[in-house]
């Protein structure tokens, strides 16, 4: 069986379904309840939609228990019950127990692979500490909006902790993934194994400087959690620095190789993601729309150009494929595309162009699906 073989791939599976179902759901719940669920919607998106995507990279980069790879097939599937059991819970709007197993998803993730993040030796330090901070900053976020579910609490605490579930943890997994596989990825070259990598020397002022970034996040969003548009503004400029030193940083040490479609991909993302934070600093009024740039075709757009490198790269293929395979191209199109339409549809006809990028995106998650599936099937028949 190919997924008990390569059990990764239950969470990219996941998390295009989760694509799927998110556009029909936000939209439904738009018409039928006659308000757009915002909160749900946020929460949801993160911790299901990229969260399945975060985990599968993670899985397959620091896959727990590599000895015993059936072993590594239950936990795998254990992982996705509990991320289906979340999603039925937020389509019948239980949101307790929403919280309670987006809580015990990310505890059950940050036991399993902590261990694996300390002992890999090809775990770069960034990836150690922004990995290790997303797990936490999603778990302490769940348990905070659990608490105030359950028990009033003021506002900031609310604001604070849904902070941490919908920006700390997708932007900590982003830098922290880039650190594991840009490095290959930008000179197209395979991954290493943990033995074929070395720990590069880590200095003790390069340690603080990534301590003093993890905290600058959390200032960050308390001055985001604040009712003050000043301090709101603050806060988004400061992540925006943080994401521009973190951008500098990678354009340094790793030197992307020739113009290819990869590159542009890389490119891509992360124009979106600056520009996203840049103009919700600028506009902190819009920052619920504007956000959706950086999370679309930012973090999204990472998470699907990461996979299909990885999917490539496992099956054995030339990782050169990718640069001849079209439909790739399409796909980071369209992405583009949805999110400047949902950003900006605000200033226009809000209802139809909500539409329209669901449309879209909900093309381009049924593409990639049906790309992928389709080498998963051919593969079944091969190996039958």
């Amino acid at each position: 069986m190919l997924l008990r073989a390569k059990p990764y791939r239950i969470f990219f599976y996941l998390g295009c379904f989760f694509g799927l179902f998110f556009i029909f759901w936000t939209l439904y719940a738009f018409t039928g309840w006659g308000r757009y669920p915002g909160p749900s919607h946020a929460v949801g998106a993160n911790s299901l939609l990229l969260g399945a995507f975060a985990a599968g990279l993670l899985w397959f980069r620091l896959q727990p228990l590599r000895k015993s790879p059936s072993v590594s097939f239950w936990l795998a599937t254990v992982l996705a019950l509990l991320y289906l059991s979340e999603f039925a819970t937020i389509f019948v709007r239980a949101i307790s127990w929403t919280y309670v197993l987006m809580a015990l998803k990310f505890l059950l993730l940050l036991v399993l692979l902590q261990r694996q993040l300390y002992q890999a030796r090809a775990v770069q330090p960034t990836a150690f500490v922004w990995l290790s901070f997303a797990l936490i900053a999603q778990l302490l976020g769940a348990v905070g909006l659990l608490a105030v579910d359950l028990q009033p609490a003021p506002s900031f605490v609310y604001a604070y902790s849904y902070l941490l579930v919908i920006k700390a943890t997708p932007m900590a997994f982003y830098i922290g993934l880039a650190a594991l596989f840009l490095p290959a990825m930008s000179q197209l070259q395979p991954l290493l194994s943990d033995q074929q990598q070395s720990m590069p020397a880590q200095s003790s002022s390069r340690a603080v400087w990534l301590w003093l970034l993890v905290v600058g996040l959390l200032f960050s969003l308390s001055c985001e959690a604040m009712t003050s548009t000043v301090w709101q503004q603050v806060g988004l400029g400061l992540q925006l620095l943080i994401v521009v030193g973190m951008a500098l940083s990678w354009r340094r040490c790793y030197p992307l190789a020739k113009p290819t479609l990869l590159r542009w991909f890389a490119k891509g993302s992360l124009f979106a993601l600056l520009l996203g934070f840049l103009l919700a600093a600028l506009l902190p009024h819009e920052k619920m729309h504007l956000l959706h740039l950086s999370f679309m075709s930012g973090y999204l757009l990472a998470a699907l150009w990461t996979a299909s490198y990885i999917i490539v790269h496992a099956e054995g293929r030339p990782i050169d494929l990718l640069e001849r395979f079209w439909p790739l191209g399409l796909i980071w199109l369209l992405v583009f595309i949805a999110a400047i339409t949902r950003a900006t549809a605000q200033w226009v006809t809000y209802l139809w162009h909500l539409g329209y990028a669901a449309a879209t995106l909900f093309l381009v998650f049924l593409l990639w699906g049906v790309l992928f599936l389709y080498d998963h099937q051919s593969e079944h028949r091969k190996a039958a």
